[in-house]
């Protein structure tokens, strides 16, 4: 949750990793006890998120 939102995962994980420098694979993986693995990342050298993420319309759901 974020300015009291949630973000859709999709979105936030599109904008994250299309901003170069932003965060670097590790290549690595998270083992779940079910379902897919997930990638891990470590933070890269980019302090800003280009484009930015806007807030939305309000709706917290």
């Amino acid at each position: 949750m974020i300015w009291g939102q949630y973000l859709d995962p999709s979105n936030f994980r599109r904008n994250v990793l299309k901003t170069v420098g932003f965060v670097q694979p590790t290549g690595e993986q998270r083992l779940p006890p079910t379902g897919r693995p997930a990638s891990l990342y470590r933070r890269g050298d980019a302090i800003l998120l280009s484009p930015p993420l806007m807030r939305g319309t309000g709706r917290t759901a």
